[in-house]
C-alpha cells in the first residue's frame, strides 16, 4: 500500500512538472496594445454638428471581440448623450431602424471602447455618431466614408475686390 501511495505521488510530481515546464514555455500574457488589430481598415474622424466634437472612431477587435473605439475622443457636455451606429454618412434623422444604440457615452474626453453586437454587418454602418436622445440632436459623427462636411470656401474670407470700389456709372 505504501508503494502504490509513493508511486502515484511520483506521477502527480511529473505530471506537475510536466505543466510548469509548458506554462513556461508558452506563457500566458495580459492584454496589450500590441494584441489590438483592426476589424476592418474604416475608421473616421469626429466632425462638430451641433457641439464641438473631435477624435476618431474606428473598428478594432481585441481577443476576437469586435469594439468600436474611440480615440483621442473629446465633446461638450450635454444631456442624454449616447453612442450610436448610423446607416448615412451624415445623420440627420433618427429611425430606429436606421441605426444602433451602443450605450451611453461613457466620459466626455479621452480614448474608449465600445463593444459591438455579434454578427454585425458592419458595411451597414456609414459613421458612428455622439447624439443626444433626449432633444434628437447630433453633438458630433465620423463618417467612416470620408468627410462629408461642407468644405469652407477659401475666397469666403476674402473681401471682393470690386466692392471697395464705388461705381462709375451709379448717379447717371
Amino acid at each position: 500500500m505504501k508503494l502504490n501511495y509513493i508511486a502515484m505521488l511520483s506521477v502527480i510530481s511529473i505530471l506537475n512538472m510536466s505543466s510548469v515546464t509548458l506554462i513556461n514555455q508558452h506563457p500566458v500574457r495580459a492584454e496589450s496594445a500590441s494584441s489590438v488589430t483592426s476589424a476592418k481598415p474604416r475608421s473616421g474622424k469626429f466632425i462638430t454638428d451641433q457641439s464641438q466634437t473631435k477624435g476618431t472612431a474606428r473598428f478594432v477587435t481585441i481577443n476576437g471581440i469586435q469594439y468600436l473605439e474611440l480615440k483621442d475622443f473629446k465633446t461638450d457636455d450635454g444631456p442624454d448623450l449616447f453612442v450610436i451606429l448610423h446607416r448615412s454618412d451624415k445623420p440627420e434623422s433618427y429611425e430606429q431602424k436606421d441605426y444602433i444604440n451602443l450605450g451611453r457615452l461613457k466620459k466626455l474626453d479621452g480614448d474608449q471602447l465600445y463593444r459591438l453586437p455579434n454578427n454585425i454587418d458592419l458595411s451597414k454602418y456609414s459613421s458612428a455618431v455622439i447624439w443626444c436622445k433626449q432633444f434628437n440632436v447630433t453633438m458630433g459623427y465620423a463618417s467612416f466614408n470620408g468627410e462629408t462636411a461642407a468644405k469652407p470656401n477659401p475666397c469666403a474670407a476674402k473681401p471682393n475686390p470690386c466692392a471697395a470700389k464705388p461705381n462709375p456709372c451709379a448717379g447717371r
